[in-house]
């Protein structure tokens, strides 16, 4: 089976689909689109379960409120360790069926813990009057809005991609129709291919960055720590430090007067003096402590006597 890696283009959402390597295209897109649609509306029930459940304590759950609340709490669960994106990392694909289940679980919660506004079979037109009307008070129009999301199949309907509109991309190129999945990722039915849905009127998605957001937060915090203990050490403990390169400019130019007019060149651990006895020179001694690296901009030249 490949495996298809599907990334939203808007927002951070991320799962696996697998299918043959012989699958046609068009049923391949009509799926996706189906299970896209699907976690689009079971992300906004799972936060509608949320804020209901926590409103005011839940105080608005008629009947048994104890038990309501369990079930509420076990169904937010299960919705949440369903959506959630570790399962694309341990290589979880998704299941149409459950995804279904769980948002006919939600509208059934919420039409048995919420029968005076839910449980009607005009519910979903009364709610969106309650909601429109200008007399409605603020907190009542936030929860239709909630009781909405629940059990109005079409709410989140501006979210929705349509099959005949959606457009599967991959490696920047358009998965076309009439066309089989072997055609793109090979034969091999072990491939894998990082995919992305985009609604056919926008275009390209950009394409995912060569190195993972993780990644580069944790090269970022490892050279901050690196630059932040260079700032404490001495030159002489840098130029012998274990992550420090030895190159030419990292030795230390020890210059005095000479009757041969030569220069003497040592390493950074030799002392001041030592460098002008061996020179046989006398008088003053330049020293350039130029090692490398030292803090940004951070050079200094010290000029010491004999």
């Amino acid at each position: 089976m490949v495996l298809l890696h599907m990334k939203s283009t808007t927002e951070k959402d991320e799962w696996l689909f697998s299918a043959p390597a012989a699958t046609e295209t068009d049923p391949l897109l009509e799926e996706l689109v189906e299970i896209h649609n699907l976690r689009v509306r079971l992300k906004s029930q799972m936060l509608a379960l949320w804020n209901v459940r926590h409103e005011n304590d839940g105080q608005h759950m008629q009947g048994n409120t104890e038990e309501q609340r369990g079930d509420v709490e076990r169904l937010f669960e299960d919705i949440k360790r369903l959506m959630h994106a570790d399962r694309a990392a341990e290589r979880v694909a998704v299941d149409k069926a459950s995804l279904q289940d769980c948002a006919e679980k939600a509208e059934a919660a919420a039409r048995a813990c919420f029968p005076a506004a839910c449980g009607a079979a005009d519910a979903v037109d009364t709610l969106w009057k309650q909601r429109e009307d200008p007399d409605t008070n603020e907190d009542d129009r936030l929860r239709a809005w909630y009781y909405l999301e629940l059990i109005d199949p079409m709410f989140r309907e501006r979210d929705f991609l349509t099959a005949a509109n959606a457009k599967l991309w991959w490696a920047g190129k358009e998965v076309a129709r009439g066309r089989v999945l072997s055609d793109y990722t090979g034969k091999n039915d072990k491939s894998k291919a990082v995919c992305k849905l985009a609604a056919g009127d926008k275009g390209c998605p950009a394409r995912e960055p060569a190195m993972r957001c993780e990644d580069q937060r944790a090269v970022r915090q490892y050279f901050t720590a690196k630059r932040e203990e260079f700032k404490t050490l001495e030159p002489s403990e840098l130029a012998h430090h274990k992550n420090v390169r030895p190159k030419p400019s990292d030795f230390v130019a020890y210059s005095a007067p000479t009757s041969t007019g030569k220069q003497f060149f040592g390493d950074a651990s030799r002392s001041p003096v030592d460098a002008t006895a061996a020179a046989g020179g006398s008088g003053m001694v330049k020293l350039n402590t130029n090692v490398r690296p030292i803090c940004p901009g951070k050079r200094t030249e010290t000029e010491l006597a004999p």
